[in-house]
């Protein structure tokens, strides 16, 4: 097992912030976001069981776990993880946080939660231009122009896994499968129980001063 570092894992329902709170991690202590979710998209034309991966993300269900270790063990692997590296939505289940385990010394598991209400806002109302990425929100973040990226001019559109009704799948299957890892994290000592709801200043104060502790 390779030596820790600032190895940070960020767990949470879809919608509670982890994303942003992660990417903040990333820009004040200069070690990359592994977004699990982001390499699968990636990779969304590899085929498993018949199924594409792109499918699997349209319908908020979750590939099976040695095709999702398998991508992200190469990208741990890479020489920019050597000072550490948070991880976003990932590990998703205890399977994927014993092989996960095996690979590499996790210091830090923060757990940023939100109710169901704040998570449906936030995630039906964003927005992601097609051209460039950029994202926006249609009550917390609106381009000037309603539909267009204030960036690049791109159109902005929905993800597949934004809408209402897939949120409602991906809400179930972070309850059956990822939740129970904060126990599991809880007893080894790891985690740290971070309040979402609040304004992301108020939440970065707080995951800052946890990432700072791993020495």
């Amino acid at each position: 097992m390779e030596t820790m570092s600032k190895n940070i894992i960020v767990l949470g329902p879809p919608g509670a912030g982890k994303g942003t709170q992660a990417e903040k991690i990333t820009e004040n202590f200069g070690i990359p976001l592994i977004d699990i979710g982001e390499i699968l998209r990636h990779h969304k034309d590899i085929e498993v069981d018949h199924k594409t991966v792109r499918e699997y993300l349209k319908n908020g269900e979750l590939l099976p776990d040695e095709v999702v270790m398998d991508l992200f063990e190469k990208r741990l692997r890479k020489p920019d993880t050597a000072q550490g590296f948070v991880l976003d939505d990932a590990p998703r289940d205890k399977v994927q946080a014993q092989e996960l385990e095996e690979i590499i010394e996790i210091g830090l598991v923060l757990h940023i939660n939100a109710s169901k209400e704040n998570i449906k806002e936030r995630i039906t109302g964003r927005r992601i231009c097609k051209e460039c990425g950029e994202i926006y929100h249609t009550k917390y973040n609106p381009p000037d122009q309603e539909g267009t990226c204030d960036k690049c001019g791109g159109k902005l559109i929905q993800r597949d896994d934004d809408t209402e009704e897939v949120l409602e799948e991906r809400l179930e299957v972070y309850r059956e499968k990822t939740k129970p890892l904060v126990e599991y994290y809880r007893k080894k000592g790891l985690l740290e129980e971070i309040d979402g709801n609040r304004p992301i200043e108020q939440v970065w104060k707080d995951v800052k001063k946890e990432v700072e502790k791993i020495e």
